[in-house]
């Protein structure tokens, strides 16, 4: 489905986009940069963002762009029809990936927390 600005030409970078924005935006919040808490770059949810990306666009299929016949390649090999079967419109690869972001975290994300609930809060200031 194509509207008249293109957005459907663009909805492969959409979930990514917003994943790191929603990342970015907490981080920011919560630990200053630019050594932060964590350091300059943690490259396990960098590591899990490219992973997740590969077989994401490898799990969808979009007919709106010509320029993107070359996603759904996993869809063959997983044995779910190809990018014609009955799976290729699912958008599975959404899940899928939204699912590896969620497990990352979890498997990568522990020691990260726990090092940060170890350290004490600051003091309150004098006269607040």
């Amino acid at each position: 489905m194509t509207d008249a600005t293109g957005a459907a030409e663009l909805r492969p970078l959409q979930v990514e986009m917003n994943g790191i924005n929603v990342i970015s935006e907490s981080e920011r919040k919560g630990h200053p940069r630019p050594a932060g808490r964590y350091g300059d770059i943690r490259w396990a949810p960098v590591a899990a963002v490219v992973v997740a990306t590969g077989i994401g666009w490898g799990l969808v299929t979009n007919t709106s762009a010509s320029w993107l016949t070359w996603q759904g390649y996993l869809l063959g090999p997983f044995g779910l029809g190809g990018k014609t079967g009955a799976w290729a419109a699912a958008n599975l690869g959404v899940l899928v990936a939204l699912a590896i972001g969620f497990v990352a975290h979890l498997v990568f994300g522990r020691a990260d927390v726990r090092a940060e609930e170890a350290v004490p809060l600051m003091p309150a200031a004098a006269g607040a």
